[in-house]
């Protein structure tokens, strides 16, 4: 006899409405996998027959909804967490499978992050190179514009000391300087 659903999201539900089979009840002394092993132990996949996508999420229009409601009723959010005791196989593989690809995704993001963090440190370092020469270069020039002027400063000074010495300098030294 078939039942309707009570509850969309619940794979434990759907899976003993499809099998026809009252679901374990769980005393408070024993631990799901002790019910499984007194029960017949885990039924094949054939005779499961879950739905195709019975562990997918809710659609982007009931992502909207916060966990709760005011009323306190679980939205399909919620629902859609199965906890660990009330899975079945099928939903503990989904499970596991969705759990592997958000760490794959999570250690790609990492590998992402880390590949960037060294591009943007390498063109740091490339672009404080560059500053760093050309600020050599700056220097460079100042120095030999220095050294320019101090070495026509002192040829002028040889002239009007030679001038001064043989006495053909007609102006003052202060001017010249």
């Amino acid at each position: 006899m078939r039942t309707p659903l009570s509850n969309l999201y619940d794979d434990d539900h759907l899976y003993h409405v499809m099998t026809e089979t009252p679901p374990p009840q769980l005393p408070a002394d024993n631990s799901f996998s002790d019910v499984m092993e007194e029960s017949g132990g885990w039924r094949s996949e054939e005779s499961i027959n879950p739905p195709e996508d019975a562990t997918e999420q809710p659609g982007p229009s009931d992502a909207d909804f916060s966990s709760e409601t005011q009323a306190g009723k679980k939205t399909p959010i919620s629902r859609w967490k199965i906890k660990r005791k009330r899975r079945t196989p099928c939903t503990t593989v989904a499970a596991m499978a969705i759990a592997e690809e958000r760490k794959v995704s999570a250690d790609q993001l990492k590998l992402k992050n880390n590949m960037e963090m060294e591009q943007k440190r390498e063109e740091h370092e490339e672009s404080m190179a560059i500053r760093q020469e050309e600020h050599v270069m700056n220097m460079k020039i100042k120095q030999e514009q220095h050294d320019l002027k101090m070495k026509i400063m002192a040829e002028k000074l040889n002239v009007l000391k030679e001038s001064a010495i043989k006495g053909t300098y007609k102006g003052s030294f202060d001017s010249d300087l």
